[in-house]
């Protein structure tokens, strides 16, 4: 797969963004048969809420979990996923935390997990996203798909965006994340280094 800004950045057409949409249903289907609490988040969120649609540049849609859900239930995820014709199904794990890595057609799908540090706040290994923000649900359709995002929408794109209204066509995290959200996870990292062999 290119992995380069130009090809990630490329507009997507009406065909593929309808794909997209196609994917994200399937993928909301699998969470809640198996009553695995998620948000919409970041990208896709924002252009739900500010466009009423997919960000056409934006290169994958974003759900984001509870860390620990997604390791409990990752047996059945992953093969599900699989059995309903997605891709390159893969997972990312840190010593505290995990992302699944989907795709379908030439959209990548990401359940992010979140894990909950001693204040409630969540952190991912370089992001982070107080309590306030976290609880608390609703609702969004996209291409007339109902899903389940964040109770404080704007709270939510604020934190993780700023002026969330002007759109920025970047695929550096730096340039569009906010410094509140990118945050370093310091004790994930600390646990998720090698440890050396002890030598006599």
């Amino acid at each position: 797969m290119d992995n380069s800004p130009k090809h990630k950045l490329r507009t997507r057409t009406e065909s593929q963004l309808q794909n997209r949409a196609h994917g994200l249903r399937l993928v909301r289907d699998l969470l809640e048969e198996h009553d695995i609490p998620y948000r919409l988040g970041t990208g896709a969120l924002l252009g739900a809420y500010r466009d009423g649609d997919f960000i056409p540049w934006d290169w994958d849609v974003g759900l984001d979990v509870d860390a620990g859900s997604v390791k409990r239930t990752l047996h059945v995820l992953l093969p599900s996923l699989e059995n309903r014709g997605f891709h390159s199904v893969t997972t990312k794990k840190t010593a505290l935390n995990i992302k699944i890595l989907a795709n379908w057609g030439d959209s990548e799908f990401e359940l992010m997990g979140w894990r909950r540090d001693r204040n409630n706040d969540r952190r991912r290994k370089s992001l982070f996203l107080p309590k306030s923000i976290w609880e608390g649900t609703s609702e969004i359709t996209i291409r007339g798909i109902r899903v389940t995002t964040y109770q404080k929408i704007e709270d939510y794109l604020t934190h993780f965006y700023g002026n969330w209204h002007q759109p920025i066509k970047s695929t550096a995290n730096e340039e569009y994340y906010t410094t509140n959200t990118l945050r370093r996870d310091w004790l994930d990292v600390a646990l998720s280094l090698p440890i050396g062999r002890v030598r006599n």
